[in-house]
């Protein structure tokens, strides 16, 4: 199997859009989570993790199925940019 840079700079792209889906999922929580107490927060936050994980997986499972290091890369970079944008955006004035 070749190394095919065009290849693997789509799968990092695909992958920064994975991460800003899940900071965007995580971010639509945020309201459930702050009225609900800790309880609820906690089940919230399980589910959110069990939602990413999966979805990881499958994202990997699509591909070659091999977890390479730029995409667990991507995925971070892609939501902590998506969370940061967003937080930025609904601050106060």
């Amino acid at each position: 199997m070749g190394v095919n840079i065009s290849q693997q700079l789509m799968l990092f792209l695909r992958s920064v859009l994975l991460g800003g889906v899940l900071g965007l999922l995580y971010d639509l929580l945020r309201p459930f989570r702050r009225r609900g107490g800790v309880v609820w927060g906690g089940i919230l936050d399980a589910l959110y993790g069990i939602t990413a994980v999966s979805g990881l997986f499958l994202f990997v499972m699509a591909g070659d199925g091999e977890l390479r290091i730029f995409i667990l890369m991507g995925v971070v970079g892609g939501a902590i940019s998506s969370l940061s944008r967003q937080k930025n955006s609904t601050a106060p004035p």
